[in-house]
């Protein structure tokens, strides 16, 4: 289980939001309940976003009208007789707070409302807030909507808040009649915790890993020229370090299983080894071409059942299979995350 405090610090770096003035102070969290946290997050959000005001884009509107603005709506105007009234029908464009982000944004605070394990105070200070969406309709939330929300946001803060209502949208329920949420637990799905914490390992290391540069590189298959390449897989690393003298590539997996079983025998899942071992093959190809570091991998998983720091060497590149302990403190993960770039050995039980 990872506690909140610690979830709450990967959400931070996964969506580049660290070093906001909105962001709270994990030392304030209290206890373990992921809606406590959801809202927490949005109300610290929401409060700034109010102060300078809501978030507004150009939204079209038809409206009968006694002087023409914008564009006239022939068809409509002949249709419902509105000449022989003095009216006309137009269609204008007007800056509005009444667009998808802050639909969305509200919405989420009311799901938040209807959930029933929220902390007295939180619910009081979402209730205070929603008036100030007075303007901004009701929506429906649905997976497509938050996407077209996340593309239609240019600012940090609204980003930061549609993140945290995707999040609330996965980890909401509705209660059976459809008037109450109630929380999952959305660190259960694998699929979601994977984005999570690749995301957070990047940006972790693109901000605190010194004289590296840290990016997401594609590493082209080593094959002879004239061959058609168009049917092998694209090799995109999840994390990829060059300093002066050192080139690592970091292969992220999130699994319950960390381990294969043949013949009552554990082992090292084989498909994860077989790719990081093919990164690194084709990776050194490149590097000896243009005198470049011998390439290093590593293998992370966030730790389950076991911790591990493995070290191989094989056909003299350097492989690391690896566990970062998410329910360790904060400062541990720090400490763990700077053994992974040093090369030091993690303290499995510290």
């Amino acid at each position: 289980m990872i506690p909140i405090r610690n979830l709450y610090h990967l959400l931070c770096y996964a969506w580049n939001a660290l070093h906001f003035d909105w962001v709270i102070d994990a030392g304030k969290i209290q206890g373990e309940n992921v809606e406590n946290l959801l809202a927490m997050m949005l109300i610290n959000g929401l409060q700034p976003l109010v102060r300078r005001g809501l978030h507004k884009q150009y939204a079209t509107r038809d409206d009968e009208l006694r002087t023409l603005r914008g564009r006239i709506d022939y068809g409509t105007s002949l249709k419902r007789a509105l000449f022989e009234r003095g009216l006309i029908a137009c269609s204008y464009d007007e800056l509005s707070e009444d667009v998808l982000p802050n639909q969305v944004i509200k919405q989420t605070a009311k799901n938040l409302l209807q959930c029933e394990s929220i902390d007295g105070m939180l619910r009081a200070s979402l209730r205070k807030l929603l008036p100030k969406l007075s303007g901004v309709s009701p929506i429906t939330l649905s997976e497509p909507t938050l996407n077209a929300a996340a593309h239609a946001c240019m600012d940090p803060l609204s980003r930061f808040l549609i993140n945290v209502s995707y999040l609330a949208y996965h980890s909401l329920v509705p209660e059976q009649g459809g008037n109450r949420f109630r929380a999952l637990e959305f660190i259960r799905d694998e699929k979601r915790m994977w984005r999570l914490f690749q995301n957070f390992v990047f940006n972790y290391l693109r901000l605190e890993a010194g004289g590296f540069k840290v990016n997401r590189a594609t590493i082209k298959w080593d094959v002879e020229s004239g061959s058609d390449t168009d049917l092998l897989p694209r090799m995109n690393t999840d994390v990829t370090l060059i300093g002066k003298d050192r080139h690592l590539i970091i292969e992220i997996k999130y699994t319950k299983t960390l381990f294969q079983t043949y013949f009552e025998k554990s082992s090292l899942r084989s498909e994860h080894l077989y790719q990081v071992l093919t990164y690194l093959e084709q990776q050194a190809a490149a590097n000896t071409l243009e005198n470049r570091p011998v390439p290093e991998a590593i293998l992370l998983y966030p730790a389950a059942t076991h911790r591990i720091d493995a070290r191989y060497r094989i056909k003299g590149r350097q492989l690391r299979v690896m566990t970062l302990d998410l329910a360790q403190p904060w400062e541990g993960i720090r400490s763990d995350l700077g053994a992974l770039v040093s090369g030091s050995q993690v303290l499995i039980d510290r």
